[in-house]
């Protein structure tokens, strides 16, 4: 991350062990998660029932995030959750290709989740969900529950290759031995995978310690942002960042679609979505008026409190042409900011 932008780092480790605003996608992939790391850490998963044993862990996982969701002011159940049924089939075919990797990498193979590696300088760390080490095969293994390829390039991207050589060079630490190969294991597509190299991995281990070392000079005093099309699309913080506002305009698009405003009209739809329009002044979107379509406030919950009025940002957006509006996605972010002008400075048709 130190990589794209020494401004993000910052954001993340400020919105570390703070309330982060709940939504029901991150509560899915979380699941999911959860139940792949059991199944893995009981061998569940290498037994003949293996899918009884998935079935009954997405049942308890499935009553935890009704908990949450209820505790969030949310009744509808999971099962009811948009695009929750797609993600549970995904995740059984995740679980089938963990399993074969637990097969092919042979007898006696040992298997570790939610590792949480340092290096031995301790500057250097991460939690790999992952590990497997057999006499056939040595794996780091990432799940992702997003999207694992950029779009324009067709290359697994830049920060998840990052991710996963920096996980090689810690498993080799701690093992005394390099994997052959990482993995990501997406929801959405097949297997991704590199071959490790161990210069390649010590060349990114040692960009990262400069990087650091770069980053904590500069601590506790106001990091630098380096906005880009690129780093921004994938960017959490984006939606709350002054220079990524600032830089953003109408040739970021398509690679990132964003816009801020003041909303001009929320109409809630009997299908529990909200459509916001917005009175866009800048942002890489269209200015002037236009329409988020079916927000659903499971997702983005600051939806549910927008008022007429309000400043909006949106990010993550998904252009639809044929409707002249605008889509945003789960793994788009919405931020409703309080300050409202006086009412004779809005329209509201």
């Amino acid at each position: 991350m130190l990589e794209t932008c020494h401004l993000q780092v910052a954001l993340s480790r400020q919105a570390t062990g703070s309330a982060a605003a709940w939504n029901a996608h991150a509560a899915v992939g979380d699941a999911c998660h959860r139940i792949l790391a059991l199944l893995v850490a009981s061998h569940a998963l290498e037994a003949d029932g293996w899918q009884t044993a998935l079935e009954d862990a997405w049942g308890g996982q499935a009553r935890a995030m009704t908990e949450q969701a209820l505790s969030h002011g949310i009744a509808t159940p999971p099962e009811r959750w948009p695009g929750v049924e797609l993600t549970r089939a995904r995740l059984r075919v995740v679980a089938r290709r963990v399993r074969d990797l637990l097969h092919d990498a042979g007898p006696g193979a040992e298997a570790l989740t939610e590792l949480s590696l340092r290096s031995a300088d301790g500057l250097l760390g991460g939690r790999i969900d992952l590990v497997v080490a057999g006499p056939r095969r040595h794996a780091v293994v990432d799940y992702k529950t997003g999207a694992t390829v950029d779009p324009l390039s067709g290359r697994i991207r830049e920060d998840y290759e990052a991710q996963l050589e920096i996980y090689a060079y810690l498993e080799a630490e701690r093992s005394g031995s390099w994997p052959s190969e990482a993995l990501l294991l997406p929801f959405n597509g097949p297997p991704v995978s590199i071959t490790v190299d161990s210069s390649a991995c010590g060349e990114r281990a040692k960009t990262a310690r400069a990087l650091l070392a770069q980053y904590n000079r500069i601590a506790p005093g106001p990091q630098p942002a380096s906005p880009t099309p690129g780093g921004c699309a994938i960017c959490a913080y984006a939606v709350a960042c002054d220079a990524f506002w600032a830089a953003a305009d109408a040739s970021w698009a398509p690679q990132t679609v964003a816009v801020e405003g003041r909303l001009a009209q929320v109409t809630p739809s009997e299908l529990g979505t909200i459509n916001m329009r917005i009175l866009v002044k800048r942002g890489s979107g269209q200015l002037g008026a236009c329409l988020i379509r079916a927000v659903r406030p499971q997702e983005h919950p600051g939806a549910r409190s927008a008022a007429i009025g309000n400043r909006v940002r949106a990010t993550g957006l998904r252009a639809e042409p044929d409707r002249g509006s605008y889509a945003l996605p789960a793994w788009g972010h919405l931020a409703v900011l309080a300050d409202t002008p006086p009412p004779t400075a809005l329209v509201t048709a």
